[in-house]
């Protein structure tokens, strides 16, 4: 969320679209995009094994029920991985940076020197369980790490689907499930109704409206295509235009307590204006 004001939760990153922004960490469901989770990056002492720990703790997704969680390089730790398969039961697959804590030495000391298309991989086992460590030659070295897949290399369609190419087991199951939070931005910020302020309470509350809207497009959607419903030609502006509209019927048209019935004049089609300003007693 781009923000330029003076707060110590902005941040800076001259790689992103809004350098100055206010950071947050956010739950997704892969497919659909609908936010299950957010956190807002505060000045805590937190760190990211905390935030995706937190993020799954106070989320609807139950533990130890066959969920699985695909993390990008940011987050992805065999700390957090281990703690996520042994005590929460969850799967997890992400790419990972080299230079983690405790990954595996074996593979850092070959980065660069394979060919295109080799892999390296290293298994550590707790119990049943199983952490897989990968090093994949693509057009550059690709780390990774998983609880559920097995670096194997097997046949698949690339980008295009033009030819088949061998990759490691891991590489699809992570591309097809790693857009959930790129969808969930991309939705929200189509019809946002973030504006500029230096109030960062205002921009806080409008972005909060607006991902709980993009929530509530997402289930109509849904809901649509259980029910064999045919969507409008713009589904989502439709949605928020149809929402907005109800919302401004429902305001209360009843003259506020203690103002004389006179002074109450009916609304116009907006729902929240006076048609006419009645007379007023002029006192010499």
């Amino acid at each position: 969320m781009g923000w330029k004001g003076n707060s110590s939760m902005r941040q800076y990153n001259p790689n992103k679209p809004h350098k100055y922004h206010i950071k947050s960490y956010k739950l997704v469901e892969t497919s659909t995009g609908y936010l299950s989770n957010i956190i807002l990056h505060d000045t805590t002492s937190r760190t990211v094994d905390e935030v995706v720990l937190t993020l799954l703790d106070e989320s609807p997704y139950n533990k130890h029920e066959g969920y699985a969680v695909f993390t990008d390089r940011f987050y992805t730790s065999p700390d957090l991985f281990w703690h996520l398969r042994t005590v929460d039961g969850y799967d997890a697959t992400g790419t990972c940076m080299s230079n983690r804590h405790q990954f595996t030495p074996e593979l850092k000391c070959a980065k660069g020197k394979s060919k295109k298309g080799e892999v390296h991989s290293y298994i550590a086992t707790h119990g049943d369980d199983n952490l897989v460590a990968m090093r994949w030659r693509d057009a550059k070295d690709v780390f990774m790490l998983s609880t559920e897949e097995t670096a194997d290399l097997i046949e698949c369609d690339s980008q295009r689907g033009r030819v088949k190419k061998m990759k490691p087991a891991m590489v699809p199951l992570y591309n097809k499930n790693m857009g959930g939070v790129d969808l969930n931005d991309y939705l929200e910020s189509k019809y946002s109704p973030c504006r500029a302020t230096r109030k960062m309470w205002k921009k806080l509350a409008m972005y909060l409206v607006s991902t709980a809207v993009t929530n509530a497009y997402i289930i109509f959607r849904m809901v649509c295509k259980d029910r064999n419903r045919k969507m409008p030609r713009s589904p989502h502006f439709a949605f928020r235009e149809a929402l907005g509209n109800i919302m401004l019927t429902m305001c209360d048209t009843r003259p506020p307590p203690n103002v004389p019935a006179v002074l109450h004049t009916a609304p116009v089609s907006l729902g929240h204006l006076p048609a006419s300003y009645p007379p007023l007693p002029l006192e010499a």
